[in-house]
């Protein structure tokens, strides 16, 4: 009763299940704290983020992109991280929908807000899937220099597992299998750490 009786509280705990996989439960406390935040632009815009981000997770594409552009329009331009958060997003909504030219605008801004704000989980997918879209595009060495870009600014950080992977794609296309092997099997147990099936399958995948 007293999360639902404030907002901010509301958006947080509900960010928090989003996270962690309890999408419905999550979906209801943001629901609440958009309905308990009208009027309040700035309170609202970081409620939408959560919220798009949310709705994507759960595979609700059409609504994720109507709920983030209805963030970015209210959002301050000071407030980078959110405007991150929301891009990466609509990038992510894009992809699920095959709309590549979207998807690469909207990661493109995701890349330059993260950087902005310092979000590098944000910077660091954008990068990668900006990559992934270079090699769809047929620009496959563009595609493995962002990919290696990602990599040395991760380290050994898990958040890098997708541009491991998808550089070992890459390089299988190129024949060199032996580097493709130890590039794919870093992503693999990277992919382990965050527990992303998605990830780990493309990377048993290939």
């Amino acid at each position: 009763e007293v999360i639902q009786a404030h907002p901010e509280l509301a958006r947080d705990y509900g960010w928090a299940l989003t996270l962690t996989g309890r999408l419905s439960e999550g979906n209801a406390y943001l629901h609440q704290a958009e309905l308990s935040a009208q009027g309040n632009e700035a309170l609202l815009g970081s409620i939408l983020v959560a919220f798009a981000y949310n709705l994507r997770a759960g595979g609700d594409n059409p609504k994720a992109i109507e709920v983030a552009r209805r963030a970015l329009a209210i959002l301050p331009q000071e407030d980078a991280l959110s405007r991150s958060l929301v891009a990466l997003t609509l990038g992510l909504a894009y992809w699920n929908y095959g709309d590549f030219k979207e998807s690469e605008r909207a990661f493109a801004e995701c890349e330059q807000a993260a950087q902005k704000s310092g979000n590098q989980y944000a910077r660091m997918t954008a990068l990668t899937y900006l990559g992934i879209i270079q090699g769809v595009f047929g620009h496959l060495h563009h595609a493995a220099e962002l990919c290696r870009q990602v990599i040395r600014l991760g380290g050994d950080s898990p958040t890098v597992a997708p541009a491991h992977i998808e550089l070992g794609a890459l390089l299988y296309e190129w024949n060199d299998l032996d580097t493709a092997v130890e590039h794919l099997q870093i992503g693999i147990q990277q992919s382990k750490l965050i527990g992303n099936p998605g990830i780990l399958c493309d990377g048993y995948r290939t």
